[in-house]
């Protein structure tokens, strides 16, 4: 089964790589992703075994990095290795990290990759944040007795039906895992449908109940929400957005603001290497447009401003608390929609669209206990302007929002005794 699995992996690779070259943002860290790493890294860990723990991307490696110095109690004096596919996640990573830990590019899943990497980080323990599932690392770190926990384990519905196809695969690598912390009953049920030993998959929460913003952002969360204050405006952040919904966005926002002259969007991009195309459909639309940090450097430029674009990774979190409004990008286009996790924390009202597939049972929390609004990209324009009017409805949906959030902290520690004590 391996050989085969190593065969389609290389196949794979090999029709990947003209469009892993084309993207410049992926090639960064190549050496890494390849096992290689710095020599300042290999010196860390001579002699000491780390705590290895993996996220995807941007909000997986911020939930990994809050995950690992929760850890530190646990192993004092242990390195930590963090690792992340994206630049974006390395570079938030980056930011986030104490200063003693290491920020590395995830192996690419060759058996020869896999086992440097390996050899080079000497973990004792890895963890990793959602639902990973790299059949030569699992193999590798199995064979050689390191203890693999997956934690705040979700499975789409898209993922979970093509997975299903696979439980002759997927469930023996699934009962490797000493542990999978799954985010709620059904994300349970559905691991152990694939494979998994039942008696090693614990409803665990989901660990973005525990997200606190960071303190660095601060400075900019106060600003804006001074100068949007002061300036009398209705700030509506639309966070993630993805291609095609800014169109939708820029278009009521132009309606609206005849009618509302205070209303003011704040664009949030899930990727920023749109922003020129975003840049582009706003100036279409007859918006005036500023950069976030041009218009915090410089706010007087910013008076006439229709629309602010956010043009910093790793600050949309903290961004929330300035918000009068938040939509949830990523849920008007058939991506699946964004955690609403961060807004609700700060007690913001929350609209979003139809296709949140990704958080659905999350989204439906949300509807049931009063703490957010699902409107279609038709019915977006009268929610929000119903909303503008209403401001006892806004207080209402964010208390909601905010009660709900409360109730799901203390993921991060429940991991901890469930896996680790």
């Amino acid at each position: 089964m391996r050989f085969l699995y190593d065969i389609f992996f290389l196949v794979f690779a090999v029709g990947y790589l003209p469009f892993f070259l084309a993207k410049g943002k992926h090639r960064g860290g190549f050496l890494e992703r390849l096992g290689i790493l710095p020599a300042s890294v290999r010196r860390k860990a001579a002699g000491r075994e780390t705590v290895w723990i993996h996220g995807v991307s941007v909000g997986e490696v911020t939930l990994a990095v809050r995950l690992g110095k929760e850890l530190k109690a646990v192993f004092p004096g242990t390195p930590f290795i963090f690792t992340t596919t994206t630049p974006a996640g390395k570079q938030v990573a980056e930011k986030l990290k104490d200063p003693g830990d290491t920020v590395l590019y995830f192996p690419v899943d060759f058996r020869f990759c896999v086992r440097r990497f390996i050899r080079n980080v000497r973990p004792r323990l890895v963890m990793i944040v959602e639902t990973e599932i790299w059949p030569n690392l699992i193999w590798e770190l199995s064979n050689k007795a390191v203890p693999m926990v997956l934690v705040n384990g979700r499975i789409s519905d898209k993922a979970f039906r093509r997975y299903r196809r696979f439980v002759f695969f997927l469930g023996p690598l699934l009962r490797r895992f000493s542990g999978i912390g799954a985010q709620d009953e059904t994300m349970r049920a559905r691991f152990v449908e694939l494979g998994a030993d039942p008696a090693r998959v614990k409803v665990t929460g989901n660990l973005k109940g525990d997200w606190r913003p960071p303190d660095d952002k601060a400075p900019a969360t106060a600003d804006l929400k001074g100068l949007t204050k002061a300036r009398g405006w209705f700030l509506c952040i639309a966070g993630s957005t993805h291609e095609g919904e800014e169109k939708i966005l820029f278009e009521l926002a132009g309606r609206l603001r005849k009618k509302r002259p205070n209303f003011r969007l704040l664009v949030a991009p899930r990727h920023l290497h749109r922003l020129s195309a975003i840049e582009a459909e706003a100036g279409k639309n007859g918006l005036v447009h500023k950069s976030l940090s041009d218009f915090l450097k410089n706010s007087a430029n910013g008076r006439d401003a229709d629309v602010i674009l956010l043009d910093e990774m790793g600050l949309l979190g903290a961004l929330y608390e300035a918000a009068d409004l938040v939509f949830i990008g990523g849920s008007l286009v058939p991506v699946g929609g964004h955690n609403p996790v961060e807004p609700a924390y700060f007690g913001k009202p929350i609209v979003f669209g139809p296709f949140m597939d990704n958080f659905k049972e999350m989204a439906q929390a949300f509807k049931q206990a009063g703490a957010g609004v699902e409107s279609s990209a038709e019915n977006l324009e009268s929610e929000i302007a119903f909303l503008m009017d209403h401001p006892e409805k806004r207080a209402a949906l964010g208390e909601n929002a905010k009660h709900w959030v409360s109730r799901q902290a203390g993921a991060i520690q429940k991991n901890i005794e469930v896996f680790l004590k």
